[in-house]
């Protein structure tokens, strides 16, 4: 189901973006921009508009709704009651719902859902009068992705054709910019949705391992195979298998890998015939392929054969307009989480968030939103709790990116490795310089990190002294 919301309170948003996730959401904060977005895509099914500023703008917006949007249900949202202005929406049918807008999201949900089922049946829909309720649960089912930039939209679009097809799909992007949350999207959008996604994070993976890891093993195949065991790629048959890190798989074993992608079977070590299996594989990695082809350090056929569809995921530095959503997000999800206390974050907190560098990207954020849930004792987090946490900047320690980074006269290479250096090491720091705890929290193996550190001239006890 296509749902636009129309809402300048990000806070708010967040939420119905959060619960209503398994549908394909938009927002936007003004009437002027939802006018532009239904001139340009007439296919919006539902419609939620807040009406907390009344103004003729949004009661044009809902008159050129008819003509444009044949099929729309429209929920307005208010902050008072005011019965004749909800009788001349309802009797114009202007408006399907006028619903008195609360800090619980819980009824807003119930009647679109209720839209969902009628128009998912064909049924005209039932016009209420307002509704203020303080008892619907608020939920969130995680299936699509929250955002609210254009950049993220047009991901999203993009990713929504490539479900469809049966090749394969690589995934571009920074350490912790949500390749696996695209990854997700990807196969909840196809038709393999009612088989299993299998999330194999190649990194983790010992050599000696890998290929039993995905393609299993036979009986007394080798010592400590003591039973039969099915593969990765076996287990994700019907489904999808979704490679992270997918530069990190061993040369030696790229070949195999590749004859897997061509002949759609795999053969487990000790077996006589291979076995067939119907997988879409999706992939991803944050390092350049076609620079470790030129290195020697990755299959050039095996490149081309991924690099069928592609989709780049923006840093959120690209995308700080996600900001506000994404926090808010985290925030509601660490309290149902936890099963305590629902906090929320002012605007000017939100504001101060979004001005904030995330070399982490968004799981940096994520663990930032943690941080100040545990830190403040008041159910409001304001841009006072942001400074005393000592996150705005000023505890970080100088930078050794250049302050115009794309400007810089630097190589691919001088870049790489300065971007690697402080990613890394404002990793270590947010654990404490703990490198098995870093290495876990970004998905490396610790013996990996510590070799890259080495090699990037990374000193972690002289940071740790400093």
């Amino acid at each position: 189901m296509k749902i636009l919301i129309c809402d300048k309170d990000q806070v708010y948003s967040s939420r119905l973006l959060g619960i209503l996730s398994e549908h394909a959401v938009y927002h936007v904060q003004s009437s002027s921009d939802a006018y532009e977005l239904i001139r340009k895509d007439s296919s919006f099914q539902i419609l939620i508009i807040d009406f907390n500023t009344l103004s003729s703008d949004n009661l044009d917006l809902l008159k050129i709704l008819p003509e444009r949007l044949p099929l729309y249900r429209a929920v307005l949202l208010v902050s008072f009651s005011s019965k004749s202005f909800e009788n001349e929406l309802l009797a114009e049918n202007l408006a399907h719902a006028v619903i008195q807008k609360n800090n619980n999201t819980g009824i807003i949900i119930e009647y679109v859902n209720r839209l969902v089922s009628e128009i998912d049946n064909g049924q005209s829909p039932e016009i209420i009068d307002n509704i203020s309720i303080d008892t619907v649960p608020f939920q969130s089912k995680n299936k699509t992705v929250i955002h609210a930039s254009r950049v993220m939209s047009n991901l999203l679009d993009t990713a929504k054709k490539y479900a469809a097809s049966s090749a394969t799909v690589r995934i571009s992007g920074e350490n912790g910019v949500g390749k696996e949350v695209i990854a997700d999207f990807l196969h909840k959008n196809s038709v393999r949705n009612d088989y299993p996604m299998i999330h194999v994070n190649c990194a983790a993976i010992p050599e000696s391992l890998f290929e039993s890891e995905l393609f299993g093993h036979i009986r007394g195949s080798f010592t400590g195979a003591i039973s039969n065991r099915k593969g990765l790629f076996e287990l994700a048959d019907k489904g999808t298998i979704f490679l992270d890190e997918i530069g990190e798989i061993p040369l030696s074993l790229q070949a195999k890998l590749l004859r897997v992608l061509e002949s759609k079977q795999i053969l487990p070590i000790g077996s006589p015939s291979p076995v067939t299996v119907d997988v879409k594989i999706i992939c991803a990695t944050n390092r350049s392929l076609s620079d470790m082809v030129a290195n020697g350090e990755f299959r050039q056929d095996l490149y081309h054969r991924l690099n069928q569809l592609i989709l780049h995921v923006p840093a959120l530095r690209e995308r700080t307009s996600d900001i506000p959503l994404l926090a808010s997000f985290f925030l509601n999800q660490i309290s149902m989480e936890e099963g305590v206390i629902r906090k929320e974050f002012t605007s000017e907190a939100l504001a101060a968030l979004s001005k904030r560098v995330y070399p982490g990207n968004v799981r940096e954020l994520k663990s930032l939103v943690l941080r100040l849930y545990w830190s403040t004792n008041s159910t409001v987090i304001d841009i006072h709790d942001i400074n005393n946490e000592g996150i705005n900047g000023s505890n970080y320690r100088k930078s050794d990116i250049p302050n115009d980074l794309f400007s810089a006269k630097l190589t691919y290479n001088e870049f790489r490795d300065l971007a690697d250096k402080e990613f890394l090491t404002r990793q270590l720091m947010q654990n404490n310089y703990n490198v098995t705890l870093t290495a876990n929290s970004i998905a490396m193996i610790p013996t990996n990190l510590s070799r890259k550190l080495k090699d990037l001239g990374v000193d972690v006890r002289a940071l740790k002294g400093a």
